[in-house]
């Protein structure tokens, strides 16, 4: 394995495209760490065999089965260790990488690139009074896209947050976007459910409270919980309610649907009942964005270490790709955060330098709110 890596290349976060005799038959043990679609599979290059040579690989054992014809592509996604991990944060000094590693080592299933299971409850959706189903036509699919959706829609069934139904009072259309790296976004429209169904409001913090309340920390790290919402399962009334009618059949969500108009605020309460008392001791809720501050290396490592083992219990994945360990300096909620506080964020500032002139009120209003934001978070 280790001259197969050499060979190509591949660092511990590589994306690569790989010549392999299948496709994927299970997203269990190959940990399929983002959506799939177009042609492109995502595959742990920790569950290639060893004795796997010039990028074919053999059979896998039936844990690891992969069937299928000969040149299909697939991306190779090496989900990183927490050593691996540690070692990647360069601005730390090799003691403080050394300790990273130690705070991360006991919640090493929380990388594993899966789809998260919240364990406490399940998603409860209420029908208003006197609600109407409403049974939609499945929209069209383009036979261009024909492939890409099939490949989505089976994907989204061996993890376990679609399955097939049959007949039903309730169904919302689907349809996809394809992207441009041969992955699709998966869109239900369930405008119609949600003119049915109760909103239990829970508050989101406001983000200007949260950055400004901050300023002054010396450690920060940025976590991002893996497909937040897929991990909250419904209960069965409501799996019956969030049915999708497509060309190819009837299926129902076991996981909370994106879109559902109740999901950010189902989301923050649960997220915020596994960390909520840890609010005093630096850390910051978002829905699926979750932040550390810390005034000291010591205590941030404790904290880390606190953070994810409560969010493993309770069930929750994190995408490593997309966390940072404690830095300074990074974008949070749509700010740049500093230890000094808040300053523009160069990408925005570059976007508004790029804006065309304004041809009418409307373009000239969104151009003076652009700049009235920049010189808000100049002032503070």
């Amino acid at each position: 394995m280790e001259d197969l890596m050499r060979k190509k290349r591949l660092s511990s976060t590589s994306l690569v495209i790989w010549k392999t005799i299948g496709a994927i038959e299970s997203g269990n043990v190959l940990r399929v760490l983002f959506d799939s679609g177009g042609l492109h599979m995502m595959i742990n290059a920790r569950a290639i065999p060893k004795d796997a040579k010039d990028g074919v690989f053999p059979e896998f054992d039936k844990h690891r089965r992969i069937a299928g014809v000969d040149g299909v592509k697939a991306n190779v996604f090496d989900s990183p260790t927490c050593a691996e991990v540690a070692d990647k944060q360069q601005h730390l000094t090799e003691d403080q990488r050394k300790l990273l590693a130690q705070a991360l080592k006991n919640t090493d299933k929380i990388f594993d690139g899966q789809l998260g299971h919240y364990k406490h409850e399940k998603v409860p959706l209420e029908l208003i009074e006197n609600a109407q189903p409403v049974f939609s036509k499945a929209y069209s699919v383009p036979k261009q896209h024909e492939p890409a959706f099939l490949k989505e829609l089976k994907h989204l069934q061996e993890i376990g947050v679609l399955e097939r139904t049959g007949p039903s009072e309730w169904a919302s259309p689907t349809f996809i976007i394809p992207k441009k790296d041969g992955r699709v976004r998966w869109i239900s429209d369930l405008r119609q459910l949600n003119k049915n169904i109760k909103r239990k409001v829970y508050p989101l913090p406001l983000i200007d409270d949260i950055v400004a309340r901050r300023s002054g920390y010396k450690y920060f790290t940025k976590l991002d919980l893996t497909m937040m919402y897929y991990s909250f399962e419904l209960d069965e009334p409501s799996k019956k309610l969030c049915t999708i009618n497509t060309q190819y059949g009837l299926y129902q969500y076991n996981r909370m649907a994106m879109g559902l108009k109740p999901a950010p605020d189902f989301a923050q309460y649960y997220i915020e009942q596994t960390l909520r008392d840890l609010k005093q001791k630096g850390v910051e809720i978002y829905i699926d964005d979750v932040g550390l501050f810390s005034n000291s290396y010591e205590e941030h490592m404790a904290l880390i270490q606190e953070v994810l083992q409560r969010l493993q219990a309770a069930g929750f994945k994190i995408n490593p790709l997309k966390c940072e360990w404690c830095v300074q300096e990074t974008d949070f909620l749509g700010h740049w955060l500093t230890p000094e506080g808040v300053k523009p964020w160069k990408k925005k500032i570059d976007a508004i330098l790029k804006m065309s002139a304004p041809t009418n009120s409307s373009q000239a209003k969104e151009c003076l709110n652009g700049l009235m934001n920049v010189q808000k978070l100049s002032l503070r």
